[in-house]
Parts: structure tokens; sequence; C-alpha cells
């Protein structure tokens, strides 16, 4: 493994951590959005959290996945970029 390796692996958490951001961002004005125009009341007969909720779940699903898979996504890169560190230290395979 070399350093340059690791700079590219560098750069794709970024890139992949300024995504996440903006998706997470998207999302929350999307539910605040929804939160602040949507009649619960009268969709549902309820305007609980429980039932707030599973309606942000139900309509911000694509976003909501994409967030999860971004969030794994970052997770692994980051325990990759541990092991090249790991590597570059002490040498290895």
């Amino acid at each position: 493994m070399s350093l340059k390796e690791y700079k590219e692996l560098i750069k794709l958490i970024d890139e992949k951590e300024k995504e996440y951001l903006d998706t997470r961002r998207q999302f929350d004005e999307e539910e605040f959005e929804i939160l602040t125009t949507f009649d619960f009341k009268k969709e549902y007969g309820k305007d609980n959290e429980k039932i707030r909720k599973a309606h942000i779940r139900n309509e911000l699903s694509i976003l909501s996945d994409k967030k999860d898979n971004l969030k794994l996504e970052i997770d692994k890169l980051q325990r990759q970029k541990t092991l090249l560190e790991l590597e570059i230290l002490y040498g290895g395979e």
C-alpha cells in the first residue's frame, strides 16, 4: 500500500462525507416542510409523534435510505483507512 492510495482514500472519504451532509440537510429541510405544512389531523384523524414519524418515513424513504447507505459507506471507508494506516506504519501486504 502506498501514500498515493492513502491520499485517494482520504479524498474519497471527504467526498462521501460532503454528500452525506448534503443529503442529511436535504432530508432535514424536507422533514421540516412536511411537519409545518401537512395536516396530519385531517389525513389520519390524529396528530401525534408516531403518526408524524411514520408519515415522514414513508414520504422521505428514498432520502433516508440514501443517507443510511452513505453513512455505512463512510464507516467502511474509515475502517479501510485505519487498515491502510497500519499497513503503512508497520508494513504489510
